[in-house]
């Protein structure tokens, strides 16, 4: 098992991962689970000369939408997002985490309360386990109005993104939904690199049918809009107003200058 392993390098000297790969081409007898916060890039065939082994020919498995598959849920795909747990995954999750006696310490309506406004966000259950205790430990009986926004969810989102990242994602967080060019306008950068990479992380979901395929999963969003920043980088009111300015003159950029001004164009862009 290889955990975390953003920690090998960056996507630009890939040394230890191509020595990382290599182990697990020589190795088919083996079953080999690598978690982390991004998405393996071995079916690209861009990394041709990069690694050893590179292309959906060679990594059938971690390509996404191969001919015939059914994308990320298709029975060949072998990476696995791991951000939307099941209302009943939830509870599983809230029960068997903290149990005393043998029965689950958190009752079962505050379970549910916790599970529906964590919309499947494993790191939401996980603060508000610690929360749980935390108001325990006070002496009074946790209640479902102490389970919200957590700052900490903001901080633990932004912890490994470069600083471009974090204003990209602080940016689009004003949007239901967004596409690169968009999120790059958004943020006031002259380049798309930093929305591209964004759009690789778990919690931002695609929907490539979409008039704009990209929208920021709902806890993270929320948190980033409405819980108190404490990170060293948090935007000031007079930033977020800018931010705001800038949304607005991107999407009459999209309106009058789109393919297609049609009534979804209209519609996306009033939402």
């Amino acid at each position: 098992m290889f955990d975390t392993f953003e920690d090998v390098g960056d996507r630009t000297h890939r040394d230890l991962e191509r020595l990382l790969q290599r182990i697990v081409w020589l190795m088919p007898q083996a079953f080999f689970v690598i978690t982390g916060r991004n998405r393996l890039q071995w079916a690209e065939e861009g990394l041709h000369g990069q690694l050893d082994w590179a292309g959906p020919t060679a990594w059938r498995g971690l390509a996404g939408h191969l001919p015939g598959s059914r994308g990320h849920s298709g029975p060949t795909v072998r990476q696995v997002l791991i951000g939307d747990f099941s209302p009943e995954d939830c509870d599983d999750h809230l029960a068997r985490r903290l149990s005393q006696g043998g029965q689950p310490l958190i009752e079962v309506n505050l379970r549910h309360t916790i599970g529906a406004r964590s919309h499947g966000l494993p790191l939401y259950l996980d603060l508000a386990v610690m929360r749980f205790l935390e108001i325990r430990r006070s002496g009074r009986p946790p209640q479902p109005a102490d389970f919200g926004d957590f700052p900490a969810l903001i901080a633990r989102t932004v912890s490994d993104l470069t600083t471009d990242e974090r204003h990209v994602l602080r940016s689009v967080a004003l949007l239901d939904a967004f596409s690169v060019p968009l999120a790059t306008q958004v943020a006031g950068l002259t380049h798309d690199a930093a929305a591209l990479r964004l759009t690789e992380r778990p919690f931002i979901r695609d929907e490539p049918t979409g008039l704009w395929p990209f929208h920021l999963h709902q806890v993270v969003r929320s948190a980033i809009r409405h819980a108190e920043d404490h990170t060293d980088d948090r935007w000031s009111p007079r930033d977020w107003q800018r931010a705001a300015m800038r949304v607005l003159t991107a999407l009459g950029h999209e309106w009058s200058h789109g393919p297609q001004r049609e009534r979804a164009m209209l519609i996306g862009c009033l939402r």
